[in-house]
């Protein structure tokens, strides 16, 4: 559970954030941009914000972002504008939830699917099962950017708890 600023700068968080970000003190996140600086990708931190200021929330957006000691980690966010009674943005605040472990588990579970497909002969009666239960993981698991993937996209263990 986080707020921050309009300025990047993170006001209150839980302590499930801070161990998840790496951090031990609420002060060390008190910086102007260290929000933008958690993101992996920093185009997408202005894309979400856009976003949260024209619609006012949104729910179950996934993306990575870097702990203190750089590891990347996929979360979930939730979250919404707090206005005044004028319009103006007091803060922002929502949550986050670590699910590397989860989104790893399933690219390795669709890795060892298609694996298992490949090593079929092109006309056995297997292969429609297996794509069948690789597009219903998929539809699932939207964050797989649609594409099947390989063995080497294996997982790589994290946490997978809520902040």
């Amino acid at each position: 559970v986080y707020q921050t600023s309009l300025d990047g700068r993170i006001l209150a968080a839980n302590p499930e954030l801070l161990r998840m970000l790496g951090f031990t003190h609420q002060d060390e996140l008190n910086v102007p941009g260290v929000v933008k600086g958690t993101f992996v990708d920093p185009e997408l931190h202005l894309t979400l914000r856009d976003r949260l200021e024209r619609a006012g929330s949104y729910a179950n957006v996934e993306f990575q972002l870097r702990t203190r000691d750089n590891r990347i980690i996929t979360v979930s966010e939730n979250a919404r504008v707090v206005r005044e009674e004028n319009g103006d943005i007091l803060y922002f605040e929502g949550t986050l939830t670590d699910i590397t472990e989860k989104r790893n588990g399933t690219m390795h579970v669709l890795a060892r699917l298609r694996e298992a497909m490949e090593s079929l002969p092109p006309d056995s009666p297997a292969r429609p099962v297996l794509q069948a239960v690789m597009r219903r993981i998929l539809d699932v698991s939207p964050r797989t950017g649609g594409r099947l993937p390989h063995a080497s996209d294996g997982p790589r263990p994290d946490d997978s708890k809520p902040g």
